[in-house]
């Protein structure tokens, strides 16, 4: 295992295919020098991003419970569902780390009752409510949330 992880970082380590976001109070060219203080370092292999199968199980192998350990204290969930969306995870406590199966199982009976009743106007009111407060006070609500989905959104295009 050790030996493929390391091949592929060998292979697959280059700024060619690297994406940073950063925010912070600093100015533009002040962030600009960190980066390139930091990250200059960073071969480029002119590589491309690799290429996997559109679906990485089969219909007969979900679904699927895959566990994680990370070396960080993370108390992360994430349900993927194989279609063409964005995948998004949530924090969660740990007494909610304990009960995953039931926030699943909450999860999935929800998307039964979406598909029962169809999505709720006033739901959808909500979020443009929402966004056109996003939108007229950008510098009050740009935090890590913010960051960490403009990231995420780098990540898929």
């Amino acid at each position: 295992m050790s030996e493929e992880m390391e091949k592929f970082f060998d292979q697959f380590y280059s700024a060619s295919i690297m994406k940073l976001v950063l925010y912070g109070p600093q100015t533009l060219d002040e962030l600009e020098n960190l980066v390139s203080a930091t990250f200059s370092d960073i071969p480029n292999k002119n590589v491309l991003i690799p290429k996997t199968p559109r679906d990485a199980f089969d219909d007969n192998q979900l679904p699927r419970w895959i566990e994680v350990v990370p070396e960080l204290d993370l108390n992360m969930l994430m349900i993927m569902i194989p279609v063409e969306l964005n995948v998004s995870g949530t924090y969660i406590t740990p007494e909610g780390l304990g009960n995953v199966n039931d926030i699943a199982c909450h999860f999935f009976r929800y998307i039964n009752l979406l598909k029962n009743t169809g999505p709720q106007e006033w739901y959808w009111k909500e979020m443009q409510q929402m966004k056109e407060i996003r939108n007229r006070h950008p510098e009050q609500v740009f935090d890590l949330t913010q960051v960490s989905s403009l990231a995420t959104r780098l990540l898929v295009s």
